[in-house]
């Protein structure tokens, strides 16, 4: 709910719903989202929204002092909600921070990342050593003609020794360490 309808100083002003404080008084009506947790000043019933909160599949009646929860949506009548909790203080937000606080990495990551690095590291000192032998040992390959004018490695040497390094490379990761450990 970016703007609602707020009583201050006795009048009806449009403000910013980061901007309520509790002790404001909403005027909620059809297709408002509620921008703060709060109460139902006396009036009708009002029929709430509360899926994307509770899931429920079905608006929900409220009655005047009934508890309604900021994000949800006004499906039918018009009240006025009395602010009680804002900002990270309401329901919503309590699940925004709950949701923030578990996407830190888990012990079991950390692990995996740990030999994911060791892995690569032996890989590439692996390749690194393979690269300097088949350099300095022709007949590793056979892929050096024996013509006295060619004075070094041919193109396809090159093209074998990068392909032996990615196929290494690429085996080295383990891709599946996820599945196997978490199965």
């Amino acid at each position: 709910a970016p703007q609602c309808n707020v009583k201050r100083d006795g009048q009806w002003v449009k403000k910013m719903a980061r901007e309520l404080v509790p002790g404001d008084l909403v005027l909620m009506k059809i297709g408002d989202v509620v921008p703060a947790d709060g109460t139902l000043m006396e009036g009708g019933t009002c029929d709430l929204d509360q899926s994307g909160l509770t899931g429920e599949s079905l608006p929900v009646k409220k009655n005047p002092g009934d508890t309604c929860y900021s994000g949800t949506v006004v499906k039918r009548g018009e009240q006025d909600l009395y602010v009680t909790k804002t900002g990270e203080q309401t329901e919503m937000g309590k699940s925004v921070a709950l949701i923030q606080s578990v996407e830190s990495k888990g012990q079991v990551e950390v692990i995996m990342n740990k030999i994911t690095l060791v892995l690569l590291i032996f890989a590439l000192v692996f390749n690194t050593l393979l690269i300097i032998v088949e350099l300095t040992d022709d007949s590793i390959l056979l892929l050096c003609a024996q013509d006295p004018k060619n004075d070094g490695c041919e193109k396809n040497k090159i093209r074998k020794i990068l392909s032996n390094l990615v196929v290494l490379v690429i085996s080295t990761i383990p891709i599946a360490t996820p599945v196997v450990v978490t199965a």
